[in-house]
């Protein structure tokens, strides 16, 4: 997982995740985390949350 995003120059936007998800043509509702993506979602929280911290 990282953080990223898809811009819209035209729009001057981040697209919207679910709207990237429906033009792929998938479903936008996601399956729940398994126990290991949880802990890896919050440890990365935790370290952006630092990270501001201390900018």
């Amino acid at each position: 997982m990282t953080t990223g995003g898809v811009y819209d120059r035209p729009g001057h936007r981040f697209v919207d995740i679910d709207e990237v998800v429906v033009a792929l043509g998938r479903s936008v509702q996601p399956r729940p985390p398994t126990e290991a993506e949880r802990a890896f979602m919050t440890s990365h929280q935790g370290l952006r949350s630092l990270a501001k911290q201390t900018a």
